[in-house]
């Protein structure tokens, strides 16, 4: 019985807990003001120090979010004029296959290596750098 009840009653963790103020004389009691005045003090100031940090950092964050997003803007700009470019230029290579057969070509021109190739039908010449 007597280990359920030390069970009971444990020490509780951390710090032990200092006399009472009622126990303490008027010397004692000054210097703990003191102290806890300046813990107190101590705390305001790195309480004040760590949102001043978090406010810097949320707006240096906000600065690259702006920037960042511009950059996309931006990018997105550009590959929107590409793909209206692209589908101009693709709009011929549309109407030439579905106005034309193969059989109506005399010849296939293509640009390859900034060297043009002449292809002519099977019953001509082969194809040969111009």
């Amino acid at each position: 019985m007597s280990e359920d009840l030390a069970n009971k009653i444990r020490k509780q963790p951390g710090r032990k807990r200092l006399k009472d103020d009622e126990d303490l004389t008027n010397d004692q009691l000054s210097k703990r003001r003191t102290q806890n005045r300046a813990a107190q003090r101590s705390f305001r100031e790195r309480k004040k120090n760590l949102i001043q940090s978090l406010q810097d950092r949320i707006l240096e964050m906000g600065i690259a979010k702006n920037a960042r997003e511009k950059e996309l803007l931006e990018e997105i700009d550009r590959l929107r004029q590409e793909n209206e470019m692209l589908k101009r230029n693709s709009e011929p290579l549309k109407w030439a296959q579905t106005n034309t057969s193969p059989s109506q070509y005399s010849r296939l021109e293509r640009i390859e290596d900034n060297n043009v190739l002449q292809c002519a039908p099977e019953n001509e010449k082969p194809c040969k750098m111009k």
